[in-house]
């Protein structure tokens, strides 16, 4: 990509790379650096690589109806709707085919996330006290581990 100065990267990160809960603090952090990863990696293709027609792309999708987030509770299916995955996976297609670089960050309430790192401490805090319980039953599942 970098030879050709073509190409598209796409990353999965999350919406809980700007908020997260109680009980999903590891899988927060490695979506946390997955964006921190977009917006370095988006410098450096142009600036270090001399590469800047690779686009790069981010998308930031909420709870999905996965195996992973089975047991989370959420305290409204129409503020925060959980995504079917073909949604993410039409959204990913979406994004390529456009050909331009997105920061997608999906449903449209989710795009408030970003905002609340700007917000004082307690605020952020209060929005995050309001999930706590949501994620605290999350059960990560392996998705290598043996079928007994």
């Amino acid at each position: 990509m970098i030879k050709k100065d073509s190409g598209h990267f796409v990353i999965t990160a999350s919406s809980t790379a700007y908020v997260t809960a109680a009980g999903a603090v590891d899988y927060s952090s490695s979506k946390a650096a997955a964006l921190a990863i977009y917006e370095g990696l988006q410098t450096e293709l142009k600036h270090i690589y001399k590469a800047p027609s690779v686009r790069l792309s981010v998308i930031c999708p909420s709870t999905s109806r996965t195996k992973m987030f089975e047991t989370i509770k959420t305290s409204s299916n129409f503020v925060m709707p959980e995504l079917e995955p073909a949604e993410v996976a039409e959204n990913m297609y979406n994004i390529v085919a456009s050909g331009y670089s997105q920061h997608l960050i999906t449903p449209a309430f989710a795009n408030v996330l970003p905002l609340v790192r700007f917000l004082p401490a307690y605020i952020r805090v209060g929005f995050q006290d309001g999930g706590a319980g949501a994620m605290a039953g999350l059960n990560p599942h392996d998705p290598l581990a043996s079928k007994d």
